[in-house]
């Protein structure tokens, strides 16, 4: 392809995979990454970089900007919980960025923690639920995830000319996790354990698939910040 392609990077397993996966079909693939000065995501996000040879682009948010970017953010979601909302500011920041850097196609992680079980409460539900029990809720919750994306990030993006694509969340790619148990995700420590074997196999350092990666709204800081004001 042609095209210049944008990859939002948090530094995680998840979006470094997806940047893999781009620059394997475009040798014009950008990874981008926004949060506030000194935040873990560009600490994470420039090792990757470096481990995949492509370029970075980082944009600092300024704390001063907050306020402003809460009520732009809001004014084009749906679902405005705090969780939400904190997730969505930083993600509307990064595809402003992306358009102004020319940019009309995007991709992400996005989806990989409900397939895959990367969420905190998983390990808790594994404890509680039977097996049964617990695929039929994890399948909820990629539903549920599903849907919040097109109240919240497909919105955003729209608003900004871009097309987001998000692998891990196509119906190919849901169908191929569902054949991995929720507790085949949960064999790792770290959890999404498929997807750092993967990792490893396709050569990534183990600073990148054995990194405990803070969610995306307090890897950004966002959320620290956000709790003042919102």
């Amino acid at each position: 392809a042609d095209v210049p392609l944008g990859v939002l990077l948090s530094g995680g397993i998840d979006s470094s995979l997806i940047a893999f996966l781009v620059s394997k079909k475009t040798k014009k693939t950008f990874l981008l990454c926004v949060g506030l000065p000194n935040c873990f995501d560009f600490y994470q996000s420039e090792k990757v970089a470096s481990l995949l040879n492509l370029p970075l682009i980082k944009h600092e948010i300024p704390e001063s900007n907050l306020a402003f970017l809460l009520s732009k953010t809001l004014s084009l979601i749906d679902k405005k919980d705090f969780v939400s909302v904190s997730f969505a500011l930083p993600f509307f920041v990064a595809c402003e960025q992306a358009k102004n850097l020319g940019f009309t196609k995007v991709f992400s992680g996005h989806g990989a923690d409900a397939l895959f079980c990367g969420f905190d409460y998983f390990s808790k539900l594994a404890l509680e639920l039977s097996s049964k029990e617990l695929e039929l809720r994890r399948k909820l919750i990629v539903n549920d995830f599903i849907n919040s994306l097109y109240s919240n990030e497909i919105k955003i993006a729209r608003h900004f000319g871009l097309e987001l694509v998000t692998p891990f969340s196509s119906d190919s790619v849901i169908k191929s996790g569902f054949l991995f148990s929720a507790k085949q995700c949960l064999a790792h420590k770290l959890k999404k354990a498929p997807l750092r074997k993967l990792a490893s196999e396709l050569g990534f350092s183990s600073e990148i698939y054995l990194q405990k990666k803070k969610a995306f709204q307090y890897g950004t800081n966002i959320a620290n910040k956000l709790k003042k004001i919102f």
